[in-house]
């Protein structure tokens, strides 16, 4: 088998040795690989965050997967697209990454004075939160 190249083929195979391994045992250096090939920031033995690595990881595997929908949509097309289209909302949300790890936050702030209105939504597949101990 040759080496994976992308984050997804690395995970793929990781998948594929997981459930054809009987011992319980996986070696995960193939989708470090992948990910070290991608980004310099991971390729040396240094000590990481953890979170740093499954950002990247989870975002290079989701625009993976989204662009090979798209290349398949795009085949599918009766005729041939010449410029690049966005993935359909309802195909972008069947996908197995946007399904299970994929959420939306949205807010909402109001000008007390004037009482302009004003909403943002933003997407992520990550969210970092800031937890304070407490003695008590």
């Amino acid at each position: 088998m040759k080496p994976p190249k992308t984050v997804l083929e690395a995970t793929t195979a990781l998948i594929t040795m997981e459930r054809a391994n009987k011992h319980g045992v996986l070696d995960p250096s193939v989708l470090r690989r992948a990910v070290c090939a991608k980004t310099k920031a991971f390729a040396n033995y240094a000590q990481q965050d953890a979170q740093e690595f499954y950002a990247f990881f989870a975002d290079e595997l989701k625009e993976s997967i989204e662009k090979k929908a798209l290349d398949l949509y795009a085949h599918a097309m009766p005729t041939k697209l010449t410029e690049k289209i966005p993935l359909p909302p309802h195909l972008a949300m069947s996908l197995p990454i946007n399904r299970t790890m994929e959420a939306t936050i949205s807010s909402n702030m109001i000008c007390s004075t004037c009482k302009m209105d004003r909403s943002k939504s933003e997407t992520f597949l990550d969210l970092s939160l800031n937890l304070s101990y407490s003695a008590d």
